[in-house]
């Protein structure tokens, strides 16, 4: 039968401040941010059966945070709930050959056998068995407990551990036992020199502290073999720069390992091959960035048969695939053009799948690449945003999602066979969701003023737009810099979508910009941000307030800027770089001072400023807190307390010089929020005051 996923229960929504008209409903604030949401819960793939014909995804059919496991047919579509084993279950992964599932609950390995429809518990400790994963046959399972990695076979019932314990302030991570069981690769990262970072919690009786550590290590490859006595052989190739370990995996016959540098100011990478039972180094890649290397996906894979590496690069200025054979030298371009590649696995050793945009910047679809002739076909994706691949282990399958602007993502399957067509997996969207007559945004381009370079944003215009009339309007910033916001996708800001949708029905334009550093527009465009955040950045949101004027369609005298975390950051940068541009800017959980950031999250920080002591001017430039004289417009502060990213200390800071300044700014402060608020009534209040202060500075003005 085809299963309805989600509840058609009727919501009783609480109507909290202004309440805007859409045909016979009426949208408020409190009913954006209410939960259960009015858009759904996403469906997520949790397993994929070896020949791709059944699909194991959790979906929270009720909007209380407790999904429900559901088995699917990725034939025919059909979907049931699946009740083998506990909701709660996690780290599910299917037997690599036959119809068994393993699993983690309440933090013990479990069995459950499909054919038989029984479970079996596996272990019974008083911790946590971690890193649970098959080995390459099967034949048994790997796993971490209490700072040391085990192998429990099957067939044999045999338990090895395997001698790599960590000392103090030490973890071993990523572990990966060769295809033949024989040795165990992993990283030992330590974290002698990580310094602590504090934040405290004022809601209990007695304020309590917390706190964490952060840095950046070097890291180290431990290589041992399984036997449980052998003394762990630490392999390091001949680079004196210090590193850091990004990816390394073992070739399919055992012998070869690779390893994936960039070094520790992410001006250099490097991929090595080191031969086991040699003990030798080969270096096979070297890239170099004066600004720093970085991307949409920066892996390595081998190839089935192990004699090759398909490596993703922006050496072009494009992320592309180039093939490097590990008996030679020069590196062979399977892709290439002004467009990123941003997934991809191999099917065969002559055969590839990737995903790219090379359609348009705002689409991605999946192809599949002889690698003998560098040809590619596109296969039958939808328009729009097909993202998530996970392919079944015998190549035959993938699932992934699918999405458009508006249209929340759904889980689709697609045989690879020629001309095969996606069949929907879920079906999560509420039948009241589309009533609400959702702004579509236009997709625009327009001209950076400073060097000519063209920009994408979103469009958002009222129902009853007149090219003719001046709008009060707020341009909405996305987070996180590195990102794509204007694609023809869901978005990760659906709640902004929505608040978007009731600004126009307020009269507002709004514009949401990919300004420089965002994602999907290649290495210099990533790039362009190098040694001033709030720079080029800055600029291109400036240029989208010149055109929307020289459009005659924006009233200059009445513009306005929202955001969070990084577009929290631009809307304060805006208020005091551009003091006569921008009426009112609201900034939500905002860096102040990126030499905070740095020891809150050095290894973004640094990509793009390098470290404090040795880039002083480029952390006083890019930071809001060293411009504030310049500001004149009103400014809004919202800030989580137990925000453990962007900390709370960011506003507080600014908060005091704004004082000393005396400069015109409201701060509302969430003590039970972190830095991705969680509850409804942190978000309803947030964004009614965000609302209301526009209402006040921007179209009262």
């Amino acid at each position: 039968m085809k299963v309805r996923l989600y509840s058609n229960v009727t919501l009783l929504y609480l109507f909290l401040g202004f309440s805007i008209a859409a045909g016979s409903d009426s949208l408020t604030v409190a009913k954006i941010m209410f939960e259960p949401s009015i858009t759904g819960q996403r469906a997520r793939i949790a397993a994929l059966s070896p020949d791709g014909s059944q699909l194991l995804y959790r979906y929270d059919s009720d909007g209380d945070h407790e999904s429900e496991l559901y088995l699917a047919d990725t034939r025919s579509g059909e979907s049931e709930l699946f009740e083998g084993i506990d909701k709660d279950a996690g780290n599910i992964s299917w037997h690599p050959s036959d119809q068994t599932l393993l699993y983690t609950l309440n933090e013990d390995m479990y069995l459950y056998d499909l054919s038989e429809n029984v479970s079996r518990q596996l272990t019974k400790t008083p911790g946590q068995e971690s890193s649970v994963t098959w080995t390459k046959n099967g034949s048994g399972i790997l796993y971490r407990y209490d700072k040391t990695y085990h192998i429990q076979y099957l067939t044999d019932g045999l338990h090895v551990q395997i001698n790599s314990t960590a000392g103090e302030n030490e973890s071993d991570y990523g572990g990966i036992l060769s295809p033949d069981n024989e040795y165990l690769l992993f990283e030992r990262g330590n974290e002698s020199e990580y310094w602590e970072m504090h934040w405290a919690d004022y809601v209990p009786e007695t304020v309590q502290a917390k706190s964490s550590k952060r840095g950046i290590d070097d890291g180290k490859l431990g290589l041992v073999k399984t036997d449980g006595k052998a003394e762990v052989r630490w392999i390091k190739p001949d680079w004196n720069e210090k590193y850091r370990i990004y990816s390394f995996d073992w070739s399919a016959d055992s012998k070869n390992i690779f390893v994936h540098l960039v070094s520790i100011d992410f001006h250099t990478r490097k991929l090595f091959v080191y031969n086991v039972e040699k003990e030798s180094w080969k270096e096979v890649w070297h890239e170099e960035d004066k600004k720093w290397i970085g991307g949409p996906r920066l892996r390595i894979k081998w190839s089935p048969s192990g004699d090759k590496l398909l490596v993703a690069s922006e050496k072009s200025g494009w992320n592309q695939l180039y093939l490097s054979e590990t008996g030679k030298k020069k590196s062979k371009t399977l892709t290439k053009g002004k467009w990123e590649v941003q997934e991809f696995h191999w099917i065969s050793d002559d055969k590839l799948l990737f995903a790219s945009n090379e359609i348009e910047s705002s689409e991605r679809h999946f192809y599949l690449l002889d690698v003998k002739s560098k040809k590619y076909k596109k296969l039958n994706t939808e328009v729009g945003y097909n993202s998530g691949i996970r392919l079944s282990s015998d190549g035959s399958t993938i699932v992934y999602t699918h999405d458009n602007i508006g249209q929340p993502s759904e889980i689709y399957a697609l045989s690879l066979n020629d001309g095969a067509e996606p069949v929907r997996i879920s079906n999560t969207i509420p039948d009241d969701y589309n009533s609400y007559g959702w702004t579509i945004p236009e997709i625009v381009e327009f001209k950076s003023h400073v060097d000519g370079k063209t920009i994408r944003a979103n469009l958002y215009k009222p129902d009853s737009f007149d090219e003719n009339k001046k709008y009060p309007t707020i341009f909405f910033v996305h987070g996180a810099g590195y990102m794509q916001n204007v694609k023809k996708s869901w978005t990760y800001y659906w709640r902004e979508f929505m608040f978007n949708t009731l600004l126009n029905r307020a009269g507002y334009l709004v514009i949401d910009v990919d300004y420089r550093g965002s994602a999907g527009y290649g290495r210099d465009w990533r790039t362009d941000v190098y040694m001033h955040l709030g720079g080029r950045d800055l600029d291109d949101i400036i240029s989208g307030v010149n055109w929307g004027v020289s459009e005659g369609f924006i009233d200059k005298e009445r513009v306005g800027i929202y955001g969070g975390s990084y577009g929290g950051f631009m809307a304060v940068m805006a208020l005091v770089m551009e003091p006569d541009l921008f009426a009112a800017g609201a900034g939500l959980r905002s860096v102040t001072d990126w030499e905070n950031y740095y020891y809150s999250n050095p290894f973004y920080t640094a990509k793009r400023l390098g470290i404090p002591e040795d880039n002083k001017e480029a952390y006083i430039r890019s930071s809001p807190i060293h411009h504030t004289d310049n500001m004149k417009s009103p400014l809004l502060l919202l800030h989580g307390v137990l925000d453990n990213n962007v900390q709370f200390q960011d506003a507080a800071q600014l908060v005091q010089k704004l004082i000393d300044g005396g400069k015109k700014f409201d701060l509302m402060i969430y003590p039970k929020e972190a830095h991705s608020f969680k509850t409804p009534e942190a978000w309803t209040d947030e964004y009614t005051r965000i609302f209301e202060y526009m209402e006040k500075y921007v179209r009262n003005k």
